[in-house]
């Protein structure tokens, strides 16, 4: 039902980001019957070893930090200043999304946009020697694409500097994805191939945890620090699918 306290381009977007677009299927908590939780409405979800993050766009979301044509990009064309969408919001876009109208994908931003959220606890700093390794292995393996100071390259390289995926409480997507690499999928506006590649045969579980801790918390980021045990844990089950 429309909200008539609000515009015409809020309510479509409303109708397709909870209707037809269903992005509560992965980026809302579910109950223990399987159920969206309705107070966890796009503040992120873990579900089959990937964490979909929050993707509210108003003050203190998850991206929020993105503009309105920065949310028409990324569902448009699969890439924006920030990042380009890779596996299964990689398949969003290149099956969904990418095919909106120009007014549709507006739309959505307009509604992410007016979503507002409440501000993280700051997570506690972690150890210096635990930071000082992650930056080497950092800068061995990473700079080269995501620059020193995380900022990326626009279009091609995410932005790790001010990244929800980078800073969220549930790191599973970061872990995996050094772990297993990922490749952007193929898109009308952009169809040539971006991937980056594997690091499971080259950083073993303390160096990745290292690495994930001191992105985590370099260049104004804050975000809780990651175990061995939960790289351990995460490289087992992918081992084992």
């Amino acid at each position: 039902m429309p909200d008539l306290d609000k515009s015409d381009e809020w309510n479509r977007g409303a109708y397709l980001v909870t209707g037809p677009g269903h992005c509560g299927a992965c980026h809302t908590d579910r109950n223990i019957l399987g159920g969206e939780q309705e107070d966890e409405f796009l503040r992120g979800a873990t579900q089959e070893n990937w964490h979909a993050p929050n993707i509210r766009g108003g003050e203190h979301g998850g991206i929020a930090h993105w503009s309105h044509d920065d949310i028409v990009a990324y569902l448009g064309s699969g890439r924006n200043e920030h990042t380009a969408s890779m596996t299964r919001m990689g398949e969003v876009v290149e099956f969904s999304t990418q095919h909106l109208t120009e007014g549709d994908l507006g739309a959505i931003a307009t509604y992410l946009k007016s979503l507002e959220d409440t501000r993280r606890d700051a997570s506690d700093p972690p150890e210096e020697a635990v930071l000082q390794a992650g930056q080497a292995t950092y800068f061995d393996n990473c700079a080269a694409c995501h620059h020193a100071d995380g900022s990326g390259e626009a279009y091609m390289f995410a932005r790790l500097a001010g990244s929800n995926k980078v800073q969220s409480d549930d790191p599973t997507t970061l872990i995996r994805i050094i772990l297993e690499g990922a490749q952007a999928i193929p898109t009308n506006d952009h169809p040539g191939p971006l991937a980056m590649p594997a690091f499971d045969w080259k950083l073993d579980d303390d160096q990745i945890a290292d690495l994930i801790t001191y992105m985590r918390n370099a260049w104004g980021n804050n975000g809780p620090a990651v175990s061995a045990s939960e790289v351990a844990d995460l490289r087992e089950t992918l081992g084992e699918d």
